[in-house]
């Protein structure tokens, strides 16, 4: 888990750090999910607020119980308001 951790950008990537709610799989997941959304964005910086908004939102609907990529993706622009 330290290892797929550690290979995150910032901001999820810091925003996990500490948090001991999702096991490997699901940070993947939430990586992926983060990836997307920033793709479908145009944002290609990763320590732009927008950014931080999109981690966040993932982050909420995966403790919400979500873990599918895809549906987090589009929840989290959904919440964005994109």
């Amino acid at each position: 888990m330290r290892r797929a951790i550690a290979g995150l950008d910032v901001p999820i990537g810091t925003i996990l750090k500490n948090d001991h709610s999702f096991g490997p799989e699901d940070i993947a997941n939430l990586t992926a999910a983060f990836d997307a959304a920033l793709a479908r964005l145009a944002l290609t910086d990763r320590k732009d607020p927008r950014a931080t908004a999109v981690a966040k939102a993932i982050i909420k609907l995966a403790k919400d119980g979500e873990r599918d990529p895809e549906r987090l993706r589009d929840g989290a622009l959904r919440i964005l308001g994109t």
